[in-house]
């Protein structure tokens, strides 16, 4: 038998209480019982609570075999606080189980959502004198002989006992405690044996009050290949068990595992984890605001990976990022979240088909966007991006960095997407010499020296190829110490172009451009374009 003890607080906001995940209970449903106040009812996956006077409800949950998927188990059981195993020596014996009175009722009004499909196979079994004449006991011994997932045998003739055959069948247990945002105790699960567990993704998802976990250092995980949202949204937790010697070498996702740990101080030492075959640690790191440095990854094999963006976004409390720039990223691709969802039942994260080295979309976006606590880079300027299409957000609102590499070496021929990419980077005094960009296909710019306040100059970027570009809002938003605009009267500008914003707050300018040149007779999109120019003596008009 296997054996929890669920504590359910009591919503009465709400009238339904989840004590399941729907994909668990649909496997599983005919495989157990509840024991609550010293009754047998039947598995339900939600219940009617308006009817429920206490604040809490704490129900026994029986099953019948090992259970050894155990994804989704209780993903957005949101009003579970407390999961514990009871000890192998309780008393509470399968003799004691069997013999309690399975109701005929139901449990709390059972919320079928007007499913009526999940009657128990197994009612009450007392006082059988063989086995053969229990139908019930008969099915039991089918299933086992078709699953061999477990076996059963007779004691005193009525005592049922379920036995595991294998104790390392455990395979699943992709988001097991997914979105259980009220949960503040977890089992002793430190000891499971997962050798055979491929996908532990989102296995604490959201589990947003939990502030330990058991020490779950110890684990095997030398076949997973999947630890992507692992931990996202953990938001209490103020430590995590050492991980530090967890066998990576076969996974393949980590993107967004500590996303959202937001309490964590510190990380254990990953740099020790080999990392060769990932091909995808975006957001990893993103909104660990409270951790001061990370382990030096430095010296990770990044060989492999395709998705790097938003690496440490929001990051707000980092003073140093480790030294990434001999990290190769010539293979790197964009990253798109509404892959990574956990689905379970059959689902599982999706591996991406690709060809080594095939270069049709490219994103490295955001990577130290919202790290404003950082003084400055690791020297990137010899990253070769010249496949990448994608830098928006970079730098985004690094706003105590004081100097940048010098990145004006960078190939930016394949470039698309540079919006936003000195966003409030507001303590920046000077910019690396960009006038030696060149582009190609550039698609978008908004924003990109938005509120870079402390700038004094720009690089000559009047030579930029813009040929594409339909967006130019705010691009020199609040560029508040800059006396002067590089000549860009002569970009080849869209009819249709949006120019919200362009100059507004530049409150040192005294002159601008001769943008009358600009093609704009269709653009509805110019709003506030000139708004708080204070020092500006006269506009640019053609005659």
């Amino acid at each position: 038998m296997e054996r929890y003890e669920l504590v359910y607080k009591i919503d009465h906001k709400n009238d339904i209480l989840r004590l399941f995940g729907s994909e668990f209970f649909f496997r599983n449903k005919n495989f157990g019982n509840f024991i609550y106040k010293n009754k047998r009812y039947k598995l339900i996956e939600k219940i009617e609570t308006k009817n429920i006077k206490e604040k809490e409800i704490i129900l026994n949950l029986f099953f019948y075999k090992i259970i050894y998927d155990k994804s989704c188990m209780f993903k957005d059981c949101e009003t579970l606080i407390k999961v514990s195993i009871p000890d192998k020596e309780d008393k509470f014996n399968s003799t004691e189980f069997l013999n309690i009175p399975e109701e005929e009722g139901i449990l709390f009004d059972f919320y079928y959502n007007n499913d009526t499909s999940g009657n128990s196979l197994y009612k009450t079994i007392n006082n059988i004198e063989s086995i053969s004449e229990c139908s019930e006991c008969s099915e039991i011994l089918k299933n086992s002989e078709k699953d061999s997932d477990f076996s059963v045998y007779k004691e005193n003739y009525y005592n049922l006992k379920f036995i595991s055959n294998k104790e390392d069948k455990l395979y699943l247990l992709t988001a097991m405690f997914h979105n259980c945002k009220s949960l503040i105790s977890l089992p002793d699960i430190s000891k499971w044996n997962i050798n055979k567990v491929s996908d532990l993704s989102g296995v604490f998802y959201n589990c947003k009050s939990l502030i330990s976990l058991p020490d779950i250092s110890k684990w095997n995980i030398k076949n997973v290949t999947h630890l992507s949202l692992m931990f996202y949204n953990c938001s209490s937790l103020i430590s995590l068990p050492d991980i530090s010697n967890w066998d990576t070498y076969n996974v393949k996702y980590m993107n967004q595992l500590f996303a959202n740990c937001s309490s964590l101080k510190s990380l254990p030492d990953i740099s020790k984890w080999d990392v060769r075959n990932v091909v995808d640690i975006s957001k990893i790191f993103f909104n660990c605001s409270s951790i001061l440095n990370f382990p030096d990854i430095s010296k990770w094999n990044t060989n492999n990976l395709k998705y790097i963006n938003s690496l440490f976004e929001n990051c707000s409390s980092l003073l140093s990022a480790p030294d990434i720039s001999k990290w190769r990223t010539y293979s790197v691709e964009k990253f798109s979240i509404e892959r990574y969802i956990c689905i379970c039942g059959r689902g599982r994260p999706r591996d991406i088909l690709y060809r080594k080295y095939t270069y049709s979309i490219r994103d490295i976006s955001s990577i130290f966007a919202n790290c404003s606590s950082l003084k400055s880079l690791p020297d990137i300027s010899n990253w070769d991006i010249k496949f990448i299409s994608n830098i928006s957000r970079l730098f985004y609102n690094c706003s105590s960095l004081l100097s940048l590499p010098d990145i004006s070496k960078w190939d930016t021929s394949s470039l698309k997407n540079i919006s936003e990419l000195f966003y409030n980077c507001s303590s920046l005094l000077s910019l690396p010499d960009l006038s030696k960009w060149k582009f190609n296909n550039l698609e978008n710019i908004e924003r990109i020296f938005y509120n870079c306040s402390s700038l004094s100059s720009l690089p000559d970027i009047s030579k930029w190829n813009l040929n594409n570009i339909k967006n130019i809002d705010g691009i020199f938003y609040n560029c508040s110490s800059l006396p002067l605009i590089p000549d860009i009267s002569n970009w080849s500008t869209d009819e249709n172009i949006n120019i919200n914003e362009v100059f507004t707050k530049c409150i040192s300018l005294q002159s601008l451009p001769d943008i009358s040149k600009w093609k704009i007779n269709n653009t509805k999109n110019i709003n506030n374009i000139f708004s708080d120019i204070i020092s500006l003596l006269k506009l640019p008009f053609s005659d």
